[in-house]
C-alpha cells in the first residue's frame, strides 16, 4: 500500500510516498523522481498494475507529469508518461491537499483522470485531453488495486516451507 504524505512549515513543503509492505508487515518510504523534490505536489494512483504519480511542480500551474513506478530487484526508478497539459479554466481549480489521490485508468490508450473540479480524458496516441467535464467537488472513482499477497515474488518460498518450520 502506497500514500502520500507531506508537512509543510512556513512556505517550504516537504513530500514523500509512505509505503506499507503487506506481506511482511513493514513499513517504507519510496524515493521521488527526480522532479519530485520539494515544493513540489504529489498525489499517487495507478496504472494499470503500476503506481503511478501525478506531478505539479506549484499549485496553479498549468501542466502535470505522469510518471509510473517499475521495480526490477530491490531498485526502484520512475518513468515518465506524458505531461498533461490542463485547459486554461482548469489549472486554478485542482485539489492538492495532502489527502487526494488522483485517479488514473487506464483502457485503449486512453487515460481517465478525476481530479478536484473536472473529470478528464486524455488520449494518450495523441497526447491531448479528449473530452473534459466539470464536477462541483472532489470525488473519487474506487478502483480494487490491492494486490493478493500470495502473489508476491517469494511465493514458491513460503509454499516450499512445512507447517512445522513456520511455527519454529
Amino acid at each position: 500500500l502506497c500514500w502520500t504524505s507531506s508537512t509543510c512549515i512556513n512556505n517550504y513543503k516537504a513530500c514523500n510516498i509512505t509505503s506499507f509492505d503487506l506481506a511482511d508487515g513493514t513499513w517504507g518510504s519510496l524515493e521521488l523522481p527526480s522532479c519530485g523534490k520539494d515544493n513540489s505536489y504529489i498525489n499517487v494512483g495507478v496504472v494499470g498494475s503500476d503506481l503511478s504519480l501525478l506531478y505539479t511542480c506549484q499549485r496553479g500551474a498549468a501542466t502535470s507529469d505522469v510518471c509510473i513506478m517499475k521495480h526490477s530487484g530491490v531498485n526502484v526508478s520512475w518513468t515518465k508518461l506524458f505531461t498533461i497539459k490542463y485547459p486554461q479554466n482548469i489549472k486554478t481549480h485542482r485539489c492538492f491537499a495532502p489527502v487526494f489521490t488522483f485517479s488514473i485508468h487506464f483502457r485503449h490508450g486512453e487515460i481517465l483522470l478525476l481530479l478536484h473540479s473536472a473529470i478528464m480524458i486524455y488520449d494518450g496516441s495523441t497526447r491531448q485531453l479528449k473530452h473534459t467535464a466539470h464536477v462541483k467537488q472532489c470525488e473519487e472513482i474506487y478502483v480494487e488495486s490491492l494486490v493478493n499477497p500470495l502473489k508476491i515474488s517469494d511465493q514458491g518460498r513460503r509454499n516450499q516451507e512445512s507447517p512445522q518450520s513456520l511455527h519454529s
